[in-house]
């Protein structure tokens, strides 16, 4: 299974937001298996699409979701160093398309 997905993730056809939902899914199985650096690993790739100022109007939006379902994950699996690289990697990420998108 994991080798199928994989090989889903890296096509270059997934729009950005089918890119996201795509990694927050896949983590979410790897949470369910226990496999929490994965999880890890696939939301911070997700993440390099994942604008925050594109869903921060829309709480259904999967971007929105994506960064609340990746805080979640950190609060429930992860330490202080985790949730606060997290949070970087979020800057980071409004930041590049911030300068992307001007």
């Amino acid at each position: 299974c994991r080798p199928v997905l994989e090989q889903a993730l890296s096509e270059a056809s997934l729009s950005d937001d089918d890119f996201v939902e795509f990694a927050w899914t896949f983590a979410a199985m790897e949470e369910m298996l226990g496999e929490m650096d994965r999880a890890r690993a696939l939301y911070k790739h997700g993440s390099q699409a994942a604008d925050p100022k594109r869903g921060a109007n829309d709480p259904s939006h999967v971007i929105t979701g994506f960064w609340a379902a990746w805080k979640q994950f950190e609060l429930a699996h992860g330490s202080e160093d985790t949730f606060r690289d997290m949070l970087r990697i979020q800057r980071t990420v409004q930041t590049y398309f911030s300068k992307t998108y001007m």
